[in-house]
C-alpha cells in the first residue's frame, strides 16, 4: 500500500511540476511578446517628423543643421534595426540609444529641454543587460505629452519654458529600476489635451 501511495505521489509530483513548468514557459512567452511589442514601438510619427525636420532645414538652406540631424537620425535608425531582433542588449547601448533619441527630439523642438541620464555607482552598464528599447516609448511619452505640451501652453502665454527630463537606472534587488521624471504638465492635463485634439 505504501509503495502504491509513493508511486501515486511521484506521478502527481511529476504532473504538478510539468504543469508548473508549462505555466512558466507560457508566462515567459507572453512577457517576450510584450517586450517585442515595446521594441517595435518607435513611433512612426517620430520617423515622419524627423524626415520633415530635415526637409525644413534644407528648405531654409540650413545645410549644416540638416547634415548634423541626418547623421544622428541614421545612426538611431541603424541602432533600432540592429537591436530589434535582440532579446537583450547591454545597458550602455540602451543609454546610448536614449541619448541619441533625446538629442534628436531636442534638436527638433529648438533645444527647449535638458536631458540627464544617470546610473547608480554600483551598476555596471558594460555587463548589465536589459530588454532592448524597453524604455524608449516612456521617454517619448515624457517628451511629447509632458514637456512639449507644457512648452506649447506656456509659449501661448509668452512664457519661456525649459523642460527637464531625468532618467535614472539603478539595481533594485534582482531587477534594474528605471525612474523617469520630467517637469511637464502631468498625465491628467496631457490626457485632457489629447482628448481635446482628437
Amino acid at each position: 500500500m505504501a509503495l502504491v501511495l509513493l508511486f501515486v505521489y511521484i506521478l502527481y509530483s511529476r504532473y504538478t511540476f510539468k504543469k508548473e513548468k508549462e505555466k512558466q514557459e507560457l508566462f515567459m512567452q507572453v512577457k517576450e511578446s510584450e517586450i517585442k511589442a515595446l521594441q517595435v514601438q518607435i513611433n512612426p510619427h517620430f520617423i515622419f517628423n524627423s524626415l520633415n525636420s530635415i526637409l525644413e532645414f534644407i528648405r531654409k538652406s540650413e545645410k549644416d543643421q540638416a547634415a548634423a540631424y541626418l547623421v544622428k537620425f541614421t545612426k538611431l535608425i541603424r541602432m533600432v534595426l540592429e537591436y530589434s531582433d535582440k532579446k537583450n542588449i547591454l545597458l550602455k547601448d540602451e543609454i546610448e540609444l536614449l541619448k541619441l533619441y533625446a538629442e534628436l527630439e531636442n534638436f527638433r523642438f529648438n533645444n527647449n529641454f535638458v536631458c540627464n541620464i544617470t546610473t547608480s555607482p554600483n551598476l555596471d552598464i558594460y555587463s548589465t543587460e536589459i530588454p532592448s528599447m524597453i524604455t524608449q516609448p516612456f521617454i517619448e511619452n515624457a517628451v511629447l505629452h509632458g514637456l512639449q505640451n507644457k512648452s506649447s501652453l506656456l509659449n501661448e502665454q509668452g512664457i519661456k519654458f525649459i523642460g527637464e527630463l531625468s532618467i535614472h537606472f539603478e539595481e533594485h534587488g534582482e531587477y534594474i529600476k528605471c525612474t523617469i521624471e520630467d517637469n511637464g504638465i502631468g498625465r491628467e492635463k496631457a490626457e485632457e489635451i489629447k482628448k481635446a485634439n482628437s
